[in-house]
């Protein structure tokens, strides 16, 4: 074997050494829905959500996002105000025919390193009552101890955008604003 030969070699097995994915689970999610009414501002918990992602990593430092899949059960989605905001906001999101929210990763924009961690411009699709549409956020990461991953992040979503009626009550005299906001503190562990 020449020399040329042995460095490549060793190059290709120092790549793969440090070039590394991974499959994480969703494992601990604190998700909100927040928005506002004629009458006052409200706060749903999304209670129930599914998750997996394949993550790269370069030295133990985040470098990418090979896939990532979230899924929220509609009638998961239980408020602060009760049953009847939680049996309106699932016939406004046709939880009968559509019973679950998806949001599919399509591609990351930049991963930046901060002090704190990283700040990463993420692009995917989010479907909603069975309307898909591509949207862009900024999220906040950093690796646990144990390997853990966290993010936080929040997205606001404009209702009538996915085809869907604010929620109404009282006879139409009380309506939800037509803006909503996602935020999320979630943990992925590996698998």
């Amino acid at each position: 074997m020449n020399l040329k030969n042995v460095i490549t070699s060793g190059l290709f097995i120092l790549t793969v050494i440090s070039l590394t994915a991974q499959t994480y689970k969703l494992k601990t999610k604190d998700i909100t829905v927040s928005g506002t009414s004629t009458l006052h501002k409200w706060t749903s918990d999304i209670t129930q959500a599914n998750g997996q992602g394949v993550f790269q990593f370069e030295d133990n430092q985040l470098t990418g996002i090979s896939s990532l899949e979230l899924t929220f059960p509609v009638k998961g989605i239980i408020s602060t105000k009760g049953k009847i905001m939680d049996n309106k906001t699932w016939e406004s999101l046709k939880s009968d025919n559509h019973p679950n929210v998806i949001y599919t990763y399509q591609g990351t924009d930049a991963i930046t390193k901060t002090a704190s961690g990283y700040t990463i411009k993420v692009k995917g699709n989010l479907q909603i009552a069975g309307f898909k549409k591509a949207v862009s956020m900024q999220i906040n990461g950093n690796i646990l101890p144990g390997g853990k991953i966290h993010f936080t992040g929040k997205h606001a979503i404009v209702l009538p955008s996915y085809n869907i009626e604010p929620p109404k009550a009282l006879m139409g005299t009380v309506v939800v604003g037509e803006e909503v906001v996602v935020a999320f503190d979630v943990t992925f562990e590996k698998i």
